[in-house]
């Protein structure tokens, strides 16, 4: 039988302490990368693999106890105003205070342009505290990067909103919840939909603005098919335009309130004339919405901790190379009248 190299040999042979062999293999950036490197190719030089065993014990301990207190996880608050997004998205917040609870770490809310403060000094108090993990949460709309100290933290985003820098993102699946939400109004018999959104971020909207085309495509006559409508600003009297040119019986909005207002106040009447479908949790006027997509913003959450706190372990900083996106697939729901 082989035998399993283990940590205290490779120290032996490279005349190091074996502590300095661990942070040695998982890339600490606290170690010069000449040191780094050496212990690296005495590792592999001698065919040292990870137990794959023990890395399963550790994860199942990690799920299934509750741990002491390892320490704060920073939730980084972008938005101007108090609340920000821990407000605009309470599912999300809570689902991942809850999971950070439940590993046994605090998750504690930074709000750097509410409080005045620039990145480099919110990087640096994060440091001073030796806070190593960081969630940017979603971003307002006038916002698409943030600049950090990225190379001294593990950081993850639950949002398509961070474009600068590409870091691990857990996201709702757009594309997927503009797909089921198109299929069951066609099973309905609905015909003539159209969208109508706003174009307040590119890198969201084209996941439902692409997917709900093709759908048109792969469902229907190309000719009659209702070109949608983006604006930005909203524009009311060419979106009833937009809306009487073209008698869509059914409306797909992810922003309902403006367009269903604007409806309502030109007598169009709400679901005799018009059906209202939205892909996401309806912002408003929800009476008025026939069927939408729950985004699970908690399941968000928990996924959002969980990757966190595996890429701690692992001690994987700063910006990946090759980004992962994991999709969470929203649920239709039946909004009750």
């Amino acid at each position: 039988m082989p035998i399993r190299i283990t940590l205290k040999m490779i120290a032996a042979k490279a005349g190091v302490h074996f502590t300095t062999v661990s942070l040695a293999l998982k890339d600490h950036p606290s170690l010069p990368e000449a040191t780094r490197q050496r212990i690296k190719d005495v590792a592999a030089e001698m065919g040292y693999v990870r137990d794959p065993m023990l890395s399963a014990l550790i994860a199942y301990r990690t799920n299934n106890h509750l741990q002491v207190k390892h320490g704060v996880l920073a939730w980084v608050d972008m938005w101007p105003n108090a609340g920000g997004a821990r407000e605009s998205y309470t599912e999300l917040w809570k689902g991942a205070f809850e999971r950070a609870q439940q590993l046994g770490w605090k998750l504690e809310s930074f709000h750097p342009v509410h409080s005045g403060m620039s990145l480099p000094q919110c990087s640096r108090i994060l440091r001073a505290r030796g806070i190593q993990g960081v969630i940017i949460s979603p971003l307002d709309w006038d916002q698409n990067s943030v600049e950090f100290e990225w190379p001294w933290f593990s950081a993850v985003t639950p949002s398509h909103t961070l474009v600068a820098p590409r870091l691990h993102r857990i996201v709702t699946h757009q594309a997927h919840n503009m797909r089921v939400l198109c299929q069951k109004f066609h099973s309905l018999g609905y015909r003539r939909p159209g969208l109508a959104l706003k174009a307040h971020r590119q890198a969201i909207n084209q996941n439902w603005f692409h997917t709900f085309v093709g759908l048109q495509y792969e469902q229907g006559d190309p000719a009659g098919i209702i070109p949608p409508l983006v604006q930005q600003p909203f524009d009311g009297p060419a979106f009833l335009n937009w809306f009487r040119q073209h008698q869509p019986d059914v409306l797909i909005l992810p922003h309902p309130t403006d367009y269903v207002s604007t409806l309502k106040n030109a007598g169009v009447r709400i679901p005799e004339e018009v059906m209202i479908g939205v892909p996401r949790p309806p912002l408003g006027a929800k009476a008025d919405t026939s069927w939408n997509i729950n985004e699970c913003w908690q399941e968000i959450g928990h996924h959002t901790v969980d990757i966190l706190v595996g890429m701690l372990h692992r001690n994987e900083k700063g910006v990946p190379a090759n980004p992962l996106t994991i999709s969470v697939d929203g649920i239709l729901q039946e909004t009750s009248r």
